[in-house]
């Protein structure tokens, strides 16, 4: 069983060979409890936008920066809206 250190700021790192065998991905959204004295983290499949927590939106917003999913800079409003009304938003 592979140990894991927490940093200072409670940061850990799930080993490589468990992200593998569960197919966790950046950007995975975990549940984290406390049960019996152990830390269970559970991978959230398919959360519903009406579920999505503020905080699990900005998760998501950050995973998908740090992927280059991204638009623009735009240089001006007039742009934006333009994209805006160009694309389908999912």
């Amino acid at each position: 069983m592979p140990l894991v250190t927490m940093r200072e700021r409670g940061q850990v790192t799930i080993p490589g060979d468990i992200r593998r065998a569960l197919d966790l991905e950046p950007g995975t959204i975990l549940e984290a409890h406390e049960e019996d004295g152990k830390i269970i983290l559970e991978a959230q499949d398919n959360v519903s936008s009406s579920d999505e927590t503020l905080e699990e939106m900005l998760a998501e917003s950050i995973a998908q920066a740090d992927r280059g999913e991204t638009v623009g800079p735009f240089n001006s409003i007039n742009d934006w809206e333009k994209y805006l009304d160009s694309t389908e938003i999912k």
